[in-house]
C-alpha cells in the first residue's frame, strides 16, 4: 500500500510498551529484526497515536482506501494513522516483500548449521504431524533425484517441554527413512530463532500445516513446498507448490511440479572455484608447480570413504606431489552421493574431519581434465620422476599404496603429514578424565550382522582391557560404537 509501519498496539502492556510476560516474545522479535527492535515496535497503550482509518482486515482495509464497498474512497493525509486488527489476509498479494524482510546476516543468535556451498534445504515438521510423513518422504525422495548433494536439516518444532516429540512425529520408519537420505534431525524444544533463520534462507522449504511460523515461511523468496493437510484454512500463497494429501492420486503430475519449483531456486551444485585444485594445508604439501594427486569418492561407508582420501594425501606425501582432490561420486536416483551406506552426509563428515568448509576444498568441481590416470599406486610411483609439472593425475584408488613393505610406512604418513591431519582435532573436548592414561576402542555392534566374520566377540575386547589394566592400572577406557 506504499505506507510505512507504525508499530503494535492492543496487547495488555507492562509500563514499558511491551506485551506481558514477553521476554521469549522480546527476544524472538530481537533476534528475528535485529537487537532493541521489540522496544521499537511495541507501542505504549497510553501513547497510541491518533487513529485516521480502523479496518478490521487488509481486504477491508483495501477496500476502503480504493473506493470499493460502502462508505466510497478515503483519502488520507500525510502523517496518517491507520489502525489494522489483523493482516493475515494480504496472501492475495505476489508476495514482493519476502525479497525485502530478510533476518539480519551480522550478529545473529542463532546456531547457522547449513555448510557453506552448498545447496541448502530447511523441513519443518509440527508436533503430531505424524500423519504428513509420507508426503515429506515423498518431496524428499524427488529432491534427492535433482539434488543429489544438498544439505538437508529437518526440525522438529513443537512446544518446551514436549517430551519424546521425534518418536511421536517421525515414528521408527520416519526415522530410517531420514537417516538412509542423509537428513540432519534437530528437536528445538521451543526455540524458534534457528529453524526461522534456516527456513527463510534455503534454497528450498518443506513446510507442514502444524509448523506454524507461517509468516517466516513467507519469508523464503525461493522454493517453498508446503505439504497441506487439506485444510481451506491453510490454503498456501499462490508462489508455494501444495504438496495434497491424495498426492498419490496424481503422482506424476505432482513430481513434475516439484521439479518446476525446485528448479525456481538459485541454487547451484557446489559452485565451481577459480581452481579445481585443494586449498588445505593438508593437499598443498610441496611447491605449487609439482604435480597434484586426486582420488575417487568411494561408494560405501564413511571410513572406507575417508580411507582413500587420506591414503592418496600419504602417496603424493611420499613422492613430493600434492593432493588435488575428490573426484565425486555420479549422483544416483535413489540415493545421493553425498549419503553413505550407513545413511550419514559424508560432506558434514569431511568438514568436521578436516575443518569447516573442507568438503567445498577436496571435492573437486568440475572434474579437471586429467593428465595421466593410473590404475595402482605402484604403477603410479614408476613413472613418478616422469611426471611433468602441474600435471593432473587420477588415482581413484590410493588404499594399497603399502605394497612394499621395505619401505616404512612413516615415508608415507610422516610426521609432518600426520600432524597436519590431527590439527583440527587439537581443541575438540575430550570425554577422557583429565590426569589418566586413556584408550578408545571402536566396535561394530550396530552396522554389521552377529555372523558377519567382522565382528569380534565382547571377550576379545575384555582381554585387551584386562592386559592394559596390567601395566596402567587406572587406564580410563571409552568403547564406541558404529
Amino acid at each position: 500500500l506504499d505506507m510505512n509501519f507504525g508499530g503494535i498496539l492492543g496487547a495488555a502492556q507492562d509500563a514499558d510498551g511491551l506485551p506481558e510476560d514477553a521476554d521469549p516474545l522480546q527476544r524472538a522479535v530481537d533476534g528475528f529484526l535485529g537487537a532493541g527492535a521489540a522496544a521499537a515496535l511495541f507501542r505504549k497503550s497510553g501513547a497510541a497515536p491518533g487513529v485516521t482509518v480502523t479496518a478490521a482486515s487488509f481486504d477491508e482495509l483495501r477496500r476502503v482506501l480504493g473506493g470499493v464497498g460502502p462508505g466510497g474512497s478515503v483519502r488520507l493525509r500525510a502523517g496518517a494513522r491507520v489502525l489494522l486488527a489483523q493482516a493475515e489476509d494480504w496472501r492475495d498479494l505476489s508476495g514482493a516483500p519476502a525479497k525485502r524482510l530478510r533476518p539480519p546476516e551480522a550478529g545473529h543468535p542463532w546456531h547457522w548449521h547449513f555448510m557453506p556451498n552448498s545447496i541448502s534445504v530447511a523441513i519443518a515438521i509440527g508436533e503430531g504431524d505424524v500423519h504428513q510423513m509420507e508426503n515429506v518422504h515423498f518431496v524428499l525422495d524427488i529432491m534427492r533425484e535433482e539434488w543429489p548433494d544438498a544439505d538437508v536439516h529437518l526440525w522438529l518444532l513443537h512446544h518446551k517441554g514436549s517430551k519424546d516429540v521425534e518418536a511421536k512425529t517421525l515414528g521408527e520408519h520416519g526415522r530410517a527413512h531420514l537417516w538412509n537420505k542423509g537428513v540432519r534431525v534437530h528437536s528445538e524444544g521451543g526455540g524458534w530463532l534457528t529453524p526461522w533463520a534456516h527456513m527463510v534462507r534455503a534454497h528450498a522449504l518443506i513446510w507442514t500445516a502444524k509448523a506454524g511460523a507461517r509468516a517466516v515461511a513467507e519469508l523464503n523468496p525461493n522454493c517453498v513446498l508446503h505439504v497441506s493437510d487439506g485444510s481451506k484454512a491453510e490454503q498456501p500463497p499462490h508462489r508455494w507448490l501444495d504438496v495434497p494429501p491424495d498426492f498419490k492420486e496424481r503422482q506424476a503430475s505432482v513430481a513434475e511440479e516439484v521439479k518446476r519449483c525446485l528448479a525456481r531456486a538459485p541454487a547451484k551444485v557446489m559452485p565451481p572455484r577459480a581452481t579445481s585444485l585443494c586449498r588445505l594445508p593438508v593437499c598443498a604439501l610441496n611447491e605449487t608447480r609439482k604435480p597434484w594427486i586426486f582420488v575417487a569418492e568411494h561408494g560405501d561407508g564413511a571410513g572406507h570413504r575417508l580411507r582413500n582420501i587420506l591414503d592418496g594425501m600419504a602417496v603424493a606425501n611420499r613422492n613430493g606431489l600434492n593432493f588435488g582432490g575428490v573426484v565425486p561420486l555420479a549422483p544416483k536416483p535413489s540415493v545421493g552421493s553425498i549419503v553413505t551406506e550407513h545413511g550419514h552426509n559424508f560432506h558434514v563428515l569431511v568438514d568436521g574431519f578436516f575443518g569447516t568448509g573442507a568438503a567445498a576444498e577436496l571435492f573437486a568441481r568440475p572434474t579437471p581434465s586429467f593428465t595421466r590416470k593410473y590404475d595402482s599406486v605402484r604403477q603410479l610411483e614408476k613413472e613418478v620422476n616422469d611426471l611433468p609439472d602441474g600435471s593432473l593425475i587420477f588415482l581413484p584408488s590410493s588404499t594399497e599404496w603399502w605394497y612394499d613393505r621395505k619401505v616404512p610406512k612413516r615415508a608415507y604418513y610422516s610426521d609432518a603429514l600426520c600432524s597436519a591431519i590431527r590439527k583440527p582435532w587439537a581443541d575438540r573436548p575430550l570425554a577422557f578424565a583429565p590426569g589418566r592414561p586413556s584408550v578408545a576402542i571402536h566396535i561394530r555392534r550396530g552396522d554389521l550382522k552377529r555372523t558377519d566374520g567382522r565382528i569380534l566377540s565382547n571377550e576379545y575386547y575384555y582381554t585387551i582391557i584386562g592386559h592394559v589394566r596390567r601395566h596402567l592400572p587406572d587406564v580410563d577406557v571409552h568403547i564406541w560404537s558404529s
